[in-house]
């Protein structure tokens, strides 16, 4: 028995070797390095935002030769793989807002579904003009805003609140995602005066299973090139590990400021260059 199993095993991945190779040309070996190196750096800085790799990522892999829709769907696989190793530091740690996140992950998952799904009938040059100047708006606003106090028992209406605005995340996360950290964590500080640290875990968990909806919805859909988007995303989760760890070790004050300048550069990013 265990002979025969060993043997499928073998077979099996003679199969998908093949594959791999037939895929992959000298030319693109070179393009997936870069574009896996890039997600390593871009990776240890957003795993402190929860938010933001697809800025780079995906510009990159256009500028590399993909379609738009390829490079987001890599994104978005990388995306669940970063986030997934981050959460798991935030957990561990004890630094994520759990509150009603339940709610969060099925409303903003079933907004994924539907962003992903319907990710072509929207004009990706008007949608980064729009967000870029939220953010940059958003950005401003915590710079100023005073730091509210968390409330441990928000009013229900707060609650109902951000639980029915994680439809709106989730689809934006599905149709590209990026900044989408800064959003949630805006709101979340405004709202309760959540705490910088717990929300950007409870941010990251969250990616994990919205980006995931996304990916298998584009597999589905034949969007996904697994050649580029394993190693990217293994690169992606190397440098997330780190970048989640340090953002533990600076603590909330720190996560703000990261949280604001990495807003007004996300925000200028999809402006200059989207």
């Amino acid at each position: 028995m265990i002979p025969i199993l060993k043997q499928g095993v073998y077979r099996y991945w003679k199969k998908l070797e093949n594959t791999y190779d037939d895929a992959v040309e000298d030319s693109e070996i070179i393009k997936i390095a870069i574009a896996s190196f890039t997600a390593t750096i871009v990776c240890f800085f957003t795993a402190m935002t929860g938010s933001g790799s697809g800025l780079i990522l995906v510009p990159l892999l256009t500028f590399l030769g993909l379609h738009p829709v390829q490079a987001i769907a890599i994104h978005k696989f990388e995306a669940t793989f970063w986030t997934c190793t981050s959460a798991i530091r935030y957990l561990r740690n004890r630094q994520v807002h759990t509150q009603d996140l339940p709610w969060y992950l099925l409303i903003g998952g079933i907004g994924a579904f539907l962003g992903a799904r319907y990710i072509h009938l929207i004009s990706d040059r008007t949608l980064q003009l729009i967000v870029g100047t939220i953010i940059i708006l958003v950005a401003t606003w915590l710079l100023f805003a005073r730091r509210k106090s968390e409330q441990r028992d928000p009013a229900l209406w707060k609650r109902m609140l951000l639980i029915a605005s994680m439809l709106g995340f989730g689809i934006y996360e599905g149709v590209f995602g990026a900044g989408n950290g800064y959003f949630i964590a805006a709101l979340f500080f405004t709202l309760i005066g959540s705490n910088e640290l717990k929300t950007v875990g409870m941010i990251t968990v969250q990616a994990v299973v919205w980006n995931l909806v996304a990916v298998l919805t584009h597999y589905a859909f034949g969007s996904l090139l697994l050649h580029y988007a394993i190693p990217v995303a293994i690169c992606a989760s190397i440098g997330a590990w780190f970048g989640a760890g340090f953002a533990i070790h600076r603590g909330t004050k720190f996560v703000r400021w990261i949280i604001i300048i990495g807003s007004y550069v996300a925000g200028v990013a999809m402006l200059v260059f989207g």
